[in-house]
């Protein structure tokens, strides 16, 4: 999760954090999720959305959506609307205010929706106050919205027109009713960030502000660049390991694939670090099968000397551990896996702490390899942290983060959120 602070807060809007975002292609993902209930609950009922903006370029300054469902935003001439679409997708209803949204200066924003059906059941709220009148838009018999699973954005759109946030977003909210005008009065509370819990809110994300946070560092140099890694009994022809072969886990066609060479004996590569004795690592990676479908995991941390497991990348079963702590396999999709476990390091100074060898067709480490077959590797990470954290990518340097955020909606849970802002975009201190 990439967090900054943005330009310098107005004095009567005091909160510590908000996400800023380039105007260009920036914004968070959170995967649709029952459990999250503003996903497929969010469909044919009453609803609303608030959020705090601050628009360095309010024109189609999107701040928050779910793909063919509905869209909440200043619009094309900078008022702010909410779009509705129907259930066959070709319908909607959709108001927009008679008042622009102003820019370079923080501003509440709040869309209701009663459930009727009609585009006049759409209110908004600029700093707590309704407009004196709408534009209201409609096309065809609107009856229910879509409900599709896609996921929902903050801080961009993905079906009208593909435009983005240029400026800031801060304390985004959802809610399964229609929020009354005194509602919007408590959400503005005359520019302070007021405690909301009493309007009962089905998700709240405070960009920051009461998120959890953590001190960490990748210490793996060059963590998708592999061909630099030592390595056995893999193939040395060409250019290996085969580079930005595979799209990885976010997207982008930037995993590696290790290949085995027609040698006999083991098969496998890999990487050594900086670690210090008593410090807790998590170690993890994303693997996915291609022609082999088991790889042995090795670390040279804790006390056992060597601790292994294999793992069964068609099912991520894991079986033969000698690890101290349990391991962790997470499907993430598109046949990636990410292994993670967490040990206290007993040793120190440079180490080699992950070590991925193939397994042949008869469970072997060991054999005569047929210089085609192997699996696909990304984002191999060491953090000291005992838990997994969200990967982030190293060169031929060591990232260090001061805090990172895990963006949650009030129940300490990241449902995968994810965004595509860069590294050095990150929380801070905004007065």
């Amino acid at each position: 999760m990439s967090v900054v602070g943005g330009p310098r807060l107005s004095t009567v809007f005091q909160n510590q954090y908000s996400f800023q975002f380039d105007g260009t292609n920036e914004y968070v993902t959170i995967p649709n999720n029952t459990s999250l209930s503003f996903g497929d609950s969010i469909t044919d009922s009453a609803f609303s959305v608030s959020c705090w903006v601050y628009c360095v370029d309010a024109t189609r300054f999107r701040t928050l959506s779910k793909s063919t469902e509905w869209l909440h935003g200043p619009f094309g001439d900078d008022r702010l609307g909410l779009i509705l679409i129907d259930s066959n997708t070709s319908n909607y209803i959709a108001r927009t205010s008679n008042i622009t949204i102003p820019q370079n200066v923080w501003v509440s924003i709040i869309s209701t929706y009663d459930g009727s059906g009609l585009n006049t059941g759409i209110k908004h709220y600029i700093n707590g106050v309704e407009p004196a009148s709408y534009n209201n838009l409609a096309a065809g018999s609107y009856t229910a919205m879509h409900g599709s699973t896609s996921d929902f954005y903050i801080g961009r759109d993905s079906d009208f027109g593909n435009y983005y946030a240029n400026g800031n977003i801060d304390e985004v909210v959802v809610f399964n009713y229609e929020l009354s005008a005194a509602d919007a009065i408590t959400i503005y509370n005359n520019g302070a960030p007021a405690d909301i819990s009493s309007l009962s809110p089905i998700s709240w994300w405070r960009m920051g502000d009461g998120d959890t946070y953590y001190d960490m560092v990748n210490g793996l140099f060059n963590s998708e660049n592999l061909s630099g890694w030592p390595r056995v009994g893999i193939n040395i022809t060409g250019t290996p390991p085969y580079a930005n072969v595979e799209v990885a886990p976010d997207g982008q066609t930037t995993a590696d694939k290790i290949i085995e060479d027609t040698s006999t004996g083991a098969h496998y590569i890999r990487h050594t670090a900086n670690i210090v004795t008593g410090v807790e690592y998590n170690v993890s990676c994303y693997l996915k099968a291609a022609e082999r479908t088991k790889v042995r995991i090795r670390t040279n941390i804790d006390g056992n000397g060597a601790s292994t497991c294999d793992l069964d990348l068609t099912t991520g079963g894991v079986s033969n551990s000698t690890f101290p702590n349990n391991i962790v396999m997470t499907d993430e999709g598109n046949g990636w896996w990410r292994f993670s476990t967490y040990t206290t390091s007993a040793y120190t100074a440079g180490n080699s702490v992950i070590y991925v060898f193939l397994y042949d067709a008869l469970d072997q480490t060991s054999y005569t390899g047929d210089g085609t077959s192997g699996v696909y590797l990304w984002g191999l990470q060491l953090s000291t942290s005992q838990e997994v954290l969200p990967y982030f990518q190293t060169t031929n340097i060591i990232r260090y983060i001061g805090e990172y955020l895990m963006l949650d909606h009030g129940n300490e849970n990241n449902f995968g959120v994810t965004t595509n802002m860069e590294e050095a975009d990150r929380v801070t201190d905004v007065p």
